[in-house]
């Protein structure tokens, strides 16, 4: 019997959907890719059609995508037919989706881009089966009338950028199979089957497009009750993937594992890091070398997703429905903050839970970023958190693993890939840092090497160092040690996520330890006590920020008036000095004074002498 039709939309992913699909051993498209039987002979041959899907031992499908837009009737008549039909309908910004269409008419036309002029995309975008197809909110309002809803499952062209694996298994699932493809699958399949055209659509066109379907995407956001905002703001469009220019490197670690310190020696390397970066303070003296920006950013991703740092899961692998409107934000970020520098990265160990994010986001701009893991004991980073924010050590492990598991979810076939260890980097600066060079190609002076390995690096750096590993539980361990393998080897690949020891790891991890990890997540679901102790913490902190504002305020006040008085004191030494001087002076002209006087004196008594004989 037929089980499941994909009925579009056309340029939404459907060609990828069939090809995965294709490797489950009990799916099976008899007519193959496209059999157009209900848009094309809707009132002939119905048993030849169904007999197709004849083997019951099999889950049978059909994926066309001009099934979207068929009319009333005939999607009744496929109701009547097949009455617990499963629908799929694969949804993609219907601006994105014009565009794409019409680049493959043009392929279609044999005409090459050049020869288009803005007036035939004008029509094409304005033809009716290219606004048929891209208004999903008619498409889905005829096929909701006639078919449950639970017999429908929606998707958008994101998730299959961002979350193949899981969009994969929701299918399985809605048409009745358990789950089949894994984490290891996911390399395999985020390669997109046709890559299209790399055309940026002009900016007059795509206002064409804004105004063709604003409209229909609110009709959407109501059919739907979620917000598609997101796909009318859209700035900058093309199809394809043209990488961004530039040397990307992201670092990628649990918190207090030495992200800091890697950061520092990249900056040295001549690696753009932000240009406002986190202080330092007493917990990393020698600064953060974050992009307070980025981190900002990503907390708010977080809080979205209902997740803090320190919450005992990351985020669902299905996002945040708030996330997707997220998307152009971040790429505008990252464009504000690095612009045109050649090589450039950033760190923030939040990058770890957010992968799913960031590698839609990653995947929008072209960039296919270096990986650098950051590896370190999870007794000392237990040590460090415990001194730092009081978390046990048990609670600080399962941590350490689950920041591991989502830094390594950024990992595809393709990826640039290389791990350092903490004790290595402090037993072995320059050499680390020296092969951090070459792997990004860069060209380092030796000197610099040598400064960053005496100045930056030193045993303060290593807090926790002798920490005792006897409340790690042994799977953290086993992981640890899997990992420092790979690191000490330099074997880092996409090939080392599947080797048997890593998935024995991971799925005693989801089988054993995560079910219990949802019990404490869910425990505390809604619980407001760390984030009003964290805004008191921020009340506080604002106030101390405020206070040594104002006491700086002040110091700075008394200096200025210190310099005043200083400089009053030494006029009035100098008026006295001068004063003295005059009194010397008149002093001096005293004495000459009563010495005339005192040597005109026998003069006039002789004179008075003469004068009286006379």
């Amino acid at each position: 019997m037929l089980n499941f039709v994909c009925i579009g939309a056309q340029k939404s992913g459907t060609t990828w959907l069939y090809e995965a699909l294709r490797k489950h051993p009990l799916i099976d498209f008899p007519g193959g890719k496209e059999v157009h039987f209900w848009d094309h002979y809707p009132g002939k041959d119905l048993q030849r059609y169904l007999g197709l899907f004849g083997n019951d031992d099999r889950c049978n499908g059909d994926i066309t995508p001009a099934y979207a837009i068929l009319p009333l009737d005939t999607i009744r008549k496929v109701r009547t037919s097949c009455p617990s039909l499963k629908i799929i309908y694969l949804m993609r910004n219907p601006i994105e989706r014009a565009w794409s269409a019409a680049l493959m008419a043009l392929r279609r036309a044999e005409m090459t881009y050049g020869e288009a002029s803005e007036q035939w995309f004008v029509d094409h975008f304005n033809s009716q089966g290219s606004l048929a197809r891209g208004d999903h909110a008619a498409c889905l309002r005829n096929w909701l009338s006639v078919f449950p809803r639970e017999h429908v499952l929606i998707a958008r062209y994101e998730e299959i950028i961002g979350q193949p694996v899981t969009l994969l298994n929701r299918v399985l699932n809605h048409v009745g199979l358990e789950e089949f493809f894994t984490a290891e699958s996911r390399s395999e399949l985020s390669r997109p089957v046709f890559e299209g055209e790399k055309r940026t659509i002009p900016p007059k066109l795509l206002g064409v497009l804004k105004s063709l379907y604003r409209e229909k995407v609110d009709a959407l956001s109501t059919l739907l009750d979620h917000d598609f905002s997101e796909w009318k703001e859209i700035k900058k469009m093309s199809t394809g993937v043209e990488p961004k220019k530039g040397n990307v490197v992201l670092v990628l670690g649990m918190h207090r594992s030495g992200t800091s310190a890697v950061a520092a020696g990249l900056e040295n390397l001549g690696v753009f890091m932000g240009s406002t970066l986190a202080h330092a303070d007493e917990w990393n003296p020698k600064g953060y070398f974050e992009e307070r920006k980025i981190v900002a950013f990503n907390d708010q991703l977080l809080q979205l997703a209902d997740r803090r740092w320190d919450s005992p899961l990351p985020p669902d692998p299905v996002p945040s429905p708030s996330w997707p409107r997220q998307l152009a934000p971040a790429a505008s970020l990252l464009e504000e903050i690095f612009g045109d520098a050649a090589t450039w990265g950033f760190k923030d160990p939040r990058m770890c839970l957010l992968s799913s994010f960031w590698q839609q986001v990653f995947a929008s701009m072209g960039i296919v970023p270096h990986l650098l893991f950051v590896l370190r004991h999870p007794a000392e980073v237990a040590h460090s958190l415990a001194r730092r924010d009081g978390i046990s050590a048990k609670r600080a492990a399962w941590l350490w693993l689950t920041h591991l598991l989502g830094s390594l979810d950024y990992v595809q076939d393709s990826s640039h890939c290389h791990m350092v260890d903490f004790s290595a980097l402090m037993s072995r600066p320059a050499p680390m840092l020296k092969s951090l060079c070459e792997w990004l190609g860069l060209s380092c002076k030796q000197e610099t090497i040598e400064q960053y390995a005496s100045e930056f690096i030193s045993p303060t750096l290593a807090h926790g160092a002798d920490a005792g590993s006897t409340e790690i539980p042994a799977l953290v361990l086993r992981a640890y040690q899997y990992w420092k393998h790979v690191a000490d080897q330099n074997t880092f690949s996409s090939a080392s996520l599947h080797a048997q020891e890593w998935i024995n790891i991971r799925d005693e991890f989801e089988r054993d330890v995560k079910p219990g990890l949802v019990a404490v997540h869910d425990f505390f679901e809604g619980d407001r006590q760390l984030e009003v102790a964290d805004a008191r913490a921020r009340t506080l902190s604002q106030a101390l920020a405020l206070a040594e504002r104002l006491a700086l305020e002040r110091l700075e006040q008394l200096a200025t008036l210190d310099t005043q008085l200083k400089k009053t004191t030494e006029g009035l030494a100098f008026v006295e000095k001068l004063a003295l001087d005059r009194l010397e002076q008149l002093d001096r002209l005293g004495e000459q004074l009563k010495q005339v006087t005192e040597s005109r004196n026998p003069v006039a008594r002789m004179v008075f002498k003469r004068s009286g004989k006379n």
